[in-house]
């Protein structure tokens, strides 16, 4: 790399960090919102599956596959195809 190279991108490196206060910040922000907004996604599928009693973080990865599997099972249940057809769904 050339002087003139790079004193240009050590110039742009300055101007960034000055004006915005550097990329990492950016990158910082932008990682506090994304974990913010999955914790907001976990409350509302935990809230869809109606498992109110508990905090998500508050439960095993094991025990809500558990709760899961036992739900699919449930509607697999429901919905066999003898039931469709008793049913009429």
């Amino acid at each position: 790399m050339d002087t003139t190279t790079r004193e240009s991108n050590s110039l742009s490196d300055r101007s960034i960090s000055s004006s915005t206060g550097g990329l990492s910040n950016h990158y910082r922000e932008w990682l506090a919102w994304l974990v913010q907004a999955h914790a907001r996604l976990d409350r509302a599928v935990w809230k869809a599956y109606r498992w109110d009693e508990l905090e998500p973080e508050a439960v095993s990865e094991d025990a809500i596959s558990g709760r899961l599997l036992a739900l699919n099972l449930k509607r697999g249940r429901v919905l066999t195809p003898e039931t469709r057809t008793s049913t009429g769904a």
